[in-house]
């Protein structure tokens, strides 16, 4: 993290820059688009003149035109510090308006668990006790002063934010009249109080009545630098109805002491009393997925849920969840994990997108890290757009779940499943705009029963330069996997989805086999029931310069399955075949060409080090894509004579 010290050192080296370049300048004002010029020059002097108002530096009484004269001024150099500057807490810990924290230490309630009251009055050197205190004293502030800044320390209450006040933890216990702000060694805890307070969410069915610790309902409110742990019998955090900033903060799902249904990291959540549209930020966050429940039966079935984003039944307004820059980490024993899921719950199959009055839900994935490593049933990193939580089951006709839009961007899934029964790391249905699925890694390591990187059902989605590497011991393993369902897909027009262009990945599998009938397929068309009309609807329109490598022992692997019929598929069981299309049914809308079947010789899979060797086949063999300029690091394309395969340029 940047300090005031480091900005000063960094804008005396801009000066020093500026200085030696400022020749280039003709006298006068020759400003930047931000209205300041460093310098100008008259002659052979170069005069320094940091806000361009032609009055030089060492005669300018308010050198950055701040409005602040120099001697008032803490930073007389930089026109965004001055007394009196907007000053919101911020991940840089800047002290903008000069009070001597970061934040606005006169407009904001201070909260303390070791050194607070609720008798007193919540200020700087009197904060008050709880959190509850210091939201009631917020709440009655002016609008765009309701601020709560939280003091080290432990909390154990369950709290609800509403009135559209923040929360910000990070400042230490009072030392010298001084406190800091660190969101790493000054922790404000968040314990549940178990049994304390609950809400009622209605989903497709319900109602349901659960435990939360943190609610933020009907607000527009941040929560930023907290530890947040989870009731043992219920809910972390929920948002309902609101426009929130999840920021900065470690949430946990406490381990239980006895076995329940399901546990909720996070819930995002409009129902049907809203009339607005809302969005909620989720980013750089650690999400604990930690909760254990039992395997194999019924009566101990357990899920365990990071982020669940879902509209109620009937509500009629949108939801965009923004989930950015966080780290997931699932361990334990589930029947069911799952990082992240999201649906609208839309009951009725006739809707379209032009007539369609329930709720739009929107699903924005990038830079995040999700790291699964428990004993379970099955594992889910993105499960998008059903609401289906067991096995790979795609939606039915009498209670269909979707999503409007998705976006997965520079993402990177592990998945270490070491006897597990079922991984799929994005599932994705029923959207009805076009899914980006780009610069994503997708490792999946250890011994599984099957194994779906991706599976696909009725979406048009596209798969640009991803890295996909499995190396399992399994008895059934696909690559992505694109299906379609004939009723369905009559039964509603704006579901009638087939993917898009399929460019530039890797598909690396590799499996050892445990059953004589493993298959390894590494693209795969699946079609069923009843309409043949709809066969081609899995088929993706473009399938080029993709390396599809297949490692195994199995005697029964191919490149790709083919829905010829709803009865049956043809096999292709050569690169050579697959480029050629050879035994496709003639009006299979598919383009395929230019797939290669190379080891891509990625750096090292052993560390979760995805991107290519030296020797990489998947170098420069890419095609050129305008719409993916860069790769997952941020790394312009092309960086030598072509575009590469794969999430990463090298």
């Amino acid at each position: 993290m940047k300090n005031l010290t480091l900005l000063g050192i960094t804008i005396r080296l801009v000066l020093i820059f500026f200085l030696m370049i400022a020749g280039m300048y003709a006298q006068g004002c020759s400003c930047s688009a931000d209205g300041y010029n460093p310098d100008y020059s008259t002659g052979d002097d170069i005069i320094s003149d940091i806000d361009g108002d032609g009055i030089p530096d060492n005669e300018d009484d308010d050198i950055d035109g701040d409005g602040v004269l120099n001697d008032e001024d803490c930073e007389e150099k930089n026109a965004t510090i001055y007394p009196g500057a907007p000053d919101t807490p911020d991940e840089n810990f800047l002290d903008a308006n000069c009070d001597g924290v970061d934040g606005d230490i006169e407009n904001a309630v201070w909260v303390s668990a070791d050194e607070g009251d609720n008798g007193n009055d919540g200020t700087f050197f009197e904060p008050v006790k709880t959190l509850a205190k210091g939201i009631d004293l917020a709440a009655d502030m002016d609008a765009g002063f309701r601020d709560v800044y939280v003091v080290n320390g432990t909390y154990n209450e369950d709290v609800l934010v509403t009135d559209d006040v923040n929360l910000y933890g990070g400042y230490s216990l009072l030392e010298d009249d001084e406190r800091t702000r660190d969101l790493t060694t000054n922790r404000a805890v968040l314990n549940g109080k178990d049994g304390d307070k609950n809400v009622t969410i209605t989903f497709h069915e319900g109602p349901f009545v659960m435990e939360y610790t943190l609610l933020v309902q009907d607000t527009t409110s941040t929560i930023d630098g907290f530890e947040i742990y989870g009731d043992v019998a219920g809910l972390n955090v929920v948002v309902i109805n609101s426009n929130a900033s999840i920021t900065h903060n470690d949430l946990y799902d406490d381990e239980p002491t006895a076995v329940r249904p399901m546990s909720l990291t996070l819930v995002a959540i409009i129902d049907s009393a809203t009339t607005k549209d809302h969005t909620i930020t989720l980013q750089d966050n650690r999400i604990f997925m930690e909760g254990t429940g039992g395997l194999g039966g019924a009566s101990d079935s357990y899920t365990n849920v990071g982020v669940l984003a879902y509209p109620a039944m009937d509500a009629k307004t949108s939801l965009t969840l923004m989930i950015k820059d966080n780290e997931f980490n699932s361990s334990g024993m589930t029947n069911e994990a799952l990082a992240i899921v999201a649906a609208d719950d839309d009951d009725d199959p006739t809707d379209d997108a032009a007539t369609d009055s329930k709720a739009d839900l929107s699903l924005y994935i990038e830079s995040n890290t999700v790291n699964m490593t428990g004993l379970y049933e099955a594992a889910y990193g993105v499960l998008a757009g059903s609401n289906q939580l067991g096995k790979f089951k795609g939606p039915s006709i009498d209670n269909l779940n979707f999503l409007q839009s998705l976006t997965m961007l520079n993402n990177k899934f592990y998945l270490d499943m070491s006897g597990s029964e079922a991984a799929l790391i994005a599932g994705v249905a029923l959207v009805r705009d076009t899914v980006l699925i780009a610069n994503n890694t997708f490792q999946i390591e250890g011994t599984v029963s099957i194994v779906f990187p991706l599976f696909n059902f009725l979406a048009e989605t596209e798969l640009l330069n991803n890295t996909f590497s499995i190396n399992v011991t399994s008895n059934q393993v696909y690559g992505p996997s694109f299906w379609t369902n004939d009723t369905l897909a009559g039964a509603a027009g704006y579901v009638d989805k087939s993917p898009g262009r399929i460019i530039n990945n890797i598909f690396s599998i590799k499996a050892a086999t445990t059953s004589p009938s493993c298959l390894v397929a590494a693209l795969v068309e699946h079609s069923s029931t009843a309409n043949d009309s709809y066969v081609n609807s899995a088929s993706p329109s473009v399938i080029k310069n993709n390396d599809i490598y297949i490692d195994t022992p199995c005697s029964d692997f191919y490149y790709y399955v083919d829905a010829d019929s709803i009865s049956s598929n043809i096999t292709v069981d050569s690169i050579l075949d697959f480029n050629a299309k050879t035994g496709f049914r003639p009006d299979d809308p598919s383009e395929i060409a230019d797939n290669i079947a190379l080891d891509p010789i990625l750096f090292d899979t052993a560390s979760q080090d995805l991107s290519l060797g030296a020797s990489s086949p998947c170098i420069d063999t890419g095609l050129a894509l305008e719409d993916i300029l860069a790769d997952i690091t941020g790394t312009l394309r092309p960086q030598s004579d072509g575009f590469d395969i794969g999430a990463y340029e090298f």
